[in-house]
Parts: structure tokens; C-alpha cells; sequence
């Protein structure tokens, strides 16, 4: 069988789920992560937060769902974001844990 991942990351957490090809949703998982108030009117996130809960959100999901990673032929992600990164004279890698 076939499935496709959808992916939904918010303020708080980002969630995954996991549908059949009629679009029936078979399973869903949720992973939080930090936000750091450093100054007032102003949020910051670490990308590497973002990457690692990815990756726990689809293995939970597809965990649930029962269904082999091999079976997934698509993948959608959504993250409205505004993001600045400060570039660096070595590349950073996120990498999920």
C-alpha cells in the first residue's frame, strides 16, 4: 500500500500525519519544542528544534499508523515562517536525532 505524510509545523509544536490515498487519516503526532522570550515583543526558535521534531513527529506518526517509512511516496510540509540565520563561516547541519 501506499501513504502520504502531511506535515504542520506551529508556534508551539509540529505535527505529523499520516493518510491512505483516499485521503483517510490513519494516524497523528505531535512533537513540541521550545520558544525563548529574550526581550519583550520578541520570540526566538532554534532551527535545530524544528529539524529533531520532524523527524519524532513522522516516526511516532507512521509508528501509530503501522505503516513501513518505504511505503510513504509523498510529503507535504507547511511552517509559516519568517526566518533569519545568521550566516556562518562553517556550515551548521541539523541533523535529526
Amino acid at each position: 500500500m501506499a501513504y502520504v505524510i502531511g506535515v504542520d509545523g506551529g508556534t508551539e509544536s509540529i505535527r505529523a500525519g499520516v493518510f491512505d490515498l483516499s485521503g483517510k487519516p490513519l494516524a497523528f503526532a505531535s512533537t513540541p519544542y521550545k520558544t525563548n522570550f529574550p526581550h519583550p515583543a520578541w520570540a526566538e526558535q532554534n532551527p535545530q528544534d524544528w529539524w529533531n521534531g520532524l523527524g519524532q513527529s513522522i516516526r511516532k506518526a507512521l509508528a501509530e499508523a503501522r505503516v513501513r517509512k518505504e511505503d510513504v511516496i509523498g510529503l507535504s510540509v507547511i511552517r509559516p515562517v519568517v526566518l533569519l540565520l545568521r550566516l556562518m563561516s562553517r556550515a551548521t547541519r541539523f541533523v535529526p536525532h
